[in-house]
């Protein structure tokens, strides 16, 4: 049976054996014929092309009576399909009559017809006693062909992958040797071995090596698991020398074809992988889908159940914008949240592979996920790096088998799309922010500008009938003689009012005309301990003071850093009207600066009011105006200090304040 093997593929197996070959047509005529039968014959191919196998070199009105009957003869096989073997003599093109031992065999198409003929000769020498032995290795040279047939008709079939083509091509090694009962096998190709199944080292053994675009990969070997005669090369024929050869040729060329196909689709995947991420940066717009579209495609790909990706943000947290909708819904854990500050990391893999920059893969349970997670059989951690540093993260799991080396290989081709879109989505986003912020800085600053003008205008007008109020309450208290408890309380609401009123005129003119910081030596425990003695601290509010005894001394305005401390005190103990815990921490910071933070456990600040925390006019307080923090961030500022906000509702605020150390920021000692 050829299993649908074509004429070319023959002819290739043909010329890789070393005995006289010819492969007929069904009716006898000569197709091709190898270079060994070719110098036998002393004709080349194309002189004895389409001519009786049995005539070979006769004309066509001049074949002798006795070829004609070895033609019958030969024919009459052919068509009952036996094997044919006879000794005639054919004539050399010198005219000489060279004895030969024909044998054809025939190849059969699926439907048993006869598709091709294979005739194998020999010149019949002096030792022709010895027919015996002839016909043994005519034989043999049968077998040959059916082995390197066989191998042929296995390197073309597309359901074999490489494994199971070389273990069916060691099967077919034992009976192409002379001693088929003791002859085992062994093919090792990249450090994997594939054996006959009775496979076993002798001494006899006979091997080639296999190689594969010029290197060697591998090797074949062939066996005796008995000691047999001395022939050409120890108890192996110089055929089976020949045949080995082949065969290692033959592996050699299916591994380097296959391998070209395999990475051939490899390419075409990962090309439309490669403009399916592309697309999706292209032409979504918003960064939840974006998200959401990256990562299905990824699962898809590394055919996971669930998965992560996400981006590092400017503070060094882990947000995600898109988790798989269903890992979301069925995760229990508490406060879920879709961005991790980086102190919230713990030591899991997806935090291991960020920091170390390297790809983790577990291929058993995760233990360290939090209570109500859901549950982890295996997965991948892989870090997403452009120009160098981390930008982003992807996270595929629970896939049905395990994780291997090629899925690892896949993520890290994901990854290396996507690195550079997503870095350039994040360099676009923060440009994008910039530019809000500057916009919004330049309309705070023309705000500010008129709410200066505003502001000391304002003051100055509303200082003067304040004043004469203030006088005619003073004025009222001194005249009247024994007054009565209405006018009193009337009394005392006019001066409350006026020094109300006062406080405001006084924020107002402290913006709209801000005074440089008279700077001397301070300690600024004594000033926190001045401004928090002023205050009167309601009962049900504990102070707790984690003052850093050995504070450096340093240079600043003792007038305004007490403002800062009683601002910052004040809004802390309105923030707690049922009571709470207020501390108070001073400590030296990195490289010499001085910290104080107040955190309290009020109610704490929604995020979106924390963006406007320091805006003039913005307050959240039914009697407020809204300059005191802003004032604070001036006065902190105007010390080359900082301020930022902490908060999470319903748990608290801390507000802290960085100063420069003794020397401050171009102030002379």
């Amino acid at each position: 049976m050829t299993n649908g093997l074509g004429k070319k593929a023959i002819q290739e197996v043909i010329e890789t054996m070393g005995d006289p070959v010819i492969l007929l047509s069904s009716k006898g005529a000569v197709v091709h014929m190898n270079s060994a039968a070719e110098k036998i014959a002393g004709f080349k191919e194309n002189e004895v092309i389409g001519q009786h196998i049995m005539a070979l070199g006769c004309a066509t009105d001049n074949i002798p009576k006795n070829t004609k009957k070895a033609i019958r003869r030969f024919n009459a096989a052919v068509k009952k399909g036996e094997f044919f073997e006879e000794e005639y003599e054919i004539p050399s093109k010198s005219g000489e009559m060279i004895p030969v031992a024909l044998t054809a065999s025939i190849l059969k198409d699926e439907k048993e017809k006869t598709r091709f003929i294979i005739a194998s000769f020999r010149e019949i020498t002096k030792y022709i006693s010895e027919r015996k032995k002839t016909e043994l290795e005519i034989g043999k040279r049968v077998k040959e062909f059916a082995c390197l047939l066989g191998t042929s008709e296995l390197a073309t079939d597309p359901n074999l992958d490489i494994d199971r083509f070389l273990q069916k091509v060691v099967d077919l090694l034992p009976p192409a040797w002379s001693y088929p009962e003791i002859t085992c096998g062994r093919i090792t190709v990249s450090n994997r071995e594939f054996t006959t199944s009775n496979f076993g080292e002798t001494l006899w053994k006979q091997a080639a090596n296999i190689k594969v675009s010029g290197k060697q990969e591998g090797t074949i070997e062939v066996y005796y698991l008995e000691e047999r005669p001395d022939i050409d090369e120890g108890p192996f024929l110089k055929a089976e020398r020949n045949l080995i050869d082949g065969l290692a040729k033959q592996i050699g060329n299916t591994i380097e074809r296959r391998r070209a196909e395999k990475a051939l689709k490899e390419a075409e995947r990962e090309l439309v992988l490669r403009d399916r991420i592309s697309h999706v940066f292209l032409t979504v717009t918003e960064d939840e889908v974006m998200y959401d579209e990256i990562l299905n495609i990824t699962l898809e790909t590394l055919d996971s159940e669930f998965g992560v990706f996400g981006y590092i943000d400017k503070d060094g947290a882990f947000v995600v914008p898109s988790m798989t909708r269903h890992i979301w819904d069925q995760c229990k854990v508490t406060d879920k949240s879709f961005t991790f500050p980086r102190n919230t990391w713990g030591d899991s893999t997806w935090p291991k592979a960020i920091r170390e920059k390297r790809t983790i893969c577990l291929n058993e349970p995760s233990t360290l996920t939090p209570e109500g997670h859901i549950a982890i059989s295996r997965h991948i951690s892989l870090p997403i790096i452009h120009h160098g540093v981390v930008i982003g993260l992807f996270q595929v799991a629970n896939k049905r088998t395990e994780y291997d080396e090629s899925d690892i290989q896949k993520l890290e081709r994901i990854a290396q799309d996507v690195a550079p879109n997503l870095g350039a989505r994040l360099h676009r986003n923060k440009k994008e922010e910039e530019r809000k912020k500057l916009e919004d800085k330049l309309i705070q600053s023309e705000r500010l500008a008129v709410l200066g003008q505003l502001s000391g205008g304002i003051g100055h007008e509303l200082r003067n009938p304040l004043a004469a109020i203030n006088s005619a309450v003073y004025f009222l208290r001194m005249a009247i003689e024994n007054p009565d408890q209405n006018i009193l309380e009337t009394l005392e609401i006019l001066e409350m009012e006026v020094s109300t009123s006062e406080r405001i005129i006084k924020s107002l003119l402290d913006f709209a005309r801000p005074k440089s910081p008279t700077r001397r030596k301070v300690q600024v425990n004594d000033l926190v301990d001045a401004a928090i003695s002023r205050i009167k601290v309601p009962d049900g509010i504990e102070v707790v003071y984690r003052l850093e005894l050995e504070l450096p001394i340093i240079l600043a305005d003792p007038i305004q850093i007490d403002q800062i401390a009683t601002n910052i005190i004040l809004n802390a103990v309105q923030a707690m009207p049922h009571g709470g815990q207020l501390t108070i921490t001073t400590q030296e910071a990195d490289s010499g600066w001085i910290a104080m933070a107040f955190s309290d456990t009020g109610v704490g600040i929604t995020e979106e009011h924390l963006h406007r925390l320091y805006e003039p006019l913005f307050t959240t307080k039914a009697k407020g105006i809204g300059l005191g923090l802003a004032i604070i961030k001036m006065m902190v500022e105007s010390h080359d200090g900082s301020i930022e906000v902490q908060s999470e509702v319903g748990k608290g605020t801390t507000f802290i304040v960085k100063l420069p150390g003794s020397l401050g920021k171009g102030v002379p000692v």
